[in-house]
């Protein structure tokens, strides 16, 4: 449904006052009930589009430094509102810019003169840097009642805008990153929400959150702006019809319960995308953590016995005085080698091995081992030389070699000297006997 751009014919006028002065409306809702509102935050701080029935408005807040030009202390927030031809025909007309600065007004008045946001926070240094806080409004569909969904829009905007933190070292200014230094969040006083009401057959009939067919044959309008606290931000009647005080403070109750829906909509709206941010945090950080995570040996003891906390079963090591025993798969043992993978099916391994080595095991293994290489040294000395020359081959022999010799020697002088004296012996006995 579409704005009409040429006026209603007199019969459709006829037909919507009728309807209105009868209770009924032609989207079928209650004279007192709003059309359903959709709040949608973007992935950006400070981006939200709003869903008022059939009106879209598109809010973006951004913020720069400025030097101030009015009062050195505050900062500034400034509204800016675009109307888009493809919104509705009637943003073609010669009177678009009186709209356009009309809704601009109206948001000054609730957010900026009710001090919605608090200014002074957004001072940097007196008089030399402050921020200016710009909300763009971009009106995407115009279907009736522009200026309570851009107000929607606006509020969730700014509530869910975030500035960068900086640091001040004397008259230096450092604006940190996302990735330095979490961004800052506006303070926010209230949240002021516009109240649309239009008047039929005088002011008899009293309707709220018109849409574009109703404002075209209303009689007036009354704008409120109010907060949970009962508090009037800004009101504006247009229009030549005379309203009376019990009217107004009727109109004033039923914004107030109005306002207090759309505000609680909204703030569970961002505590959702709050809470939906941390689980996607949590969950980045929890998957980091397992990735990184090495499951080695949990418990090391020196005594060989096994901790009370439950053991790892993939690696196991245990240490003790000449004994090392190593458990668990893919794994080395000194000696012997770690198990094999590529054991025939049905050959178990054992899962645990261990290997004693003395001291005196180790001193024996030693000794031989000097002895085995003596023995390839004369090997390799005892093979004759083929070579032609003709000078004399030289044995250079070790000192046990000499040792070995001179114990020869000896052994065959004190056979010889046995038997001398047995010859001696038998000689002397043959004289006797003769």
């Amino acid at each position: 449904m579409k704005a009409f751009a040429a006026p209603l014919a007199t019969s459709q006028r006829q037909f919507i006052l009728n309807a209105v002065k009868s209770g009924h409306r032609l989207d079928g809702r209650d004279l007192y009930n709003y059309r359903p509102i959709k709040v949608q935050l973007g992935v950006d701080y400070g981006t939200a589009e709003v869903k008022l029935g059939n009106t879209r408005v598109l809010a973006v807040t951004t913020c720069e430094l400025i030097r101030p030009t009015t009062r050195p202390e505050e900062g500034k927030l400034l509204f800016n509102v675009e109307l888009s031809p493809m919104a509705s025909p009637l943003n073609h007309s010669n009177d678009v810019i009186d709209r356009r600065v009309s809704l601009q007004r109206r948001l000054e008045q609730c957010f900026v003169e009710s001090a919605a946001i608090d200014l002074e926070s957004l001072c940097v240094i007196a008089g030399e840097k402050v921020w200016c806080i710009r909300v763009a409004i971009h009106v995407l569909d115009d279907v009736g009642n522009i200026l309570d969904c851009a107000s929607i829009a606006a509020i969730a905007s700014l509530a869910h805008f975030r500035r960068p933190e900086v640091t001040v070292v004397g008259e230096d200014v450092t604006i940190h990153s996302c990735d330095e230094k979490e961004y800052v969040p506006l303070n926010i006083h209230h949240m002021p929400l516009c109240i649309t009401f239009v008047f039929f057959h005088g002011n008899d009939c009293i309707a709220v959150d018109p849409t574009d067919q109703e404002e075209a044959v209303m009689d007036s309008k009354l704008i409120m702006a109010l907060n949970r606290h009962r508090e009037i931000c800004t009101i504006q009647f247009t229009g030549g019809v005379t309203l009376k005080v019990d009217q107004v403070v009727r109109c004033c109750n039923i914004a107030l319960v109005k306002a207090n829906e759309i505000i609680k909509y909204i703030q569970r709206t961002l505590n959702d995308r709050n809470q939906d941010a941390m689980d996607v945090e949590d969950n980045i950080t929890h998957t980091e953590n397992e990735e990184s995570t090495i499951n080695i040996a949990k418990s090391m003891t020196t005594d060989g016995s096994k901790s009370n906390d439950e053991q790892s079963p993939s690696h196991v090591i245990k240490s003790n005085q000449n004994v090392i025993s190593v458990e668990g798969n893919h794994t080395a043992e000194i000696g012997l080698g770690g198990p094999s993978s590529w054991e025939l099916a049905g050959h178990t391994v054992d899962s645990e091995q261990v290997i004693n080595i003395s001291d005196d095991e180790n001193q024996s293994l030693n000794q031989q081992q000097i002895q085995d290489s003596h023995i390839n040294v004369k090997q390799k000395e005892s093979q004759p030389d083929l070579s032609d020359s003709e000078e004399d081959e030289v044995i250079i022999l070790e000192g046990n070699d000499v040792m070995m010799d001179i114990d020869d020697t000896n052994t065959t002088k004190s056979k010889q000297d046995g038997v001398k004296k047995q010859n001696r012996t038998r000689k002397s006995k043959n004289v006797n006997k003769t």
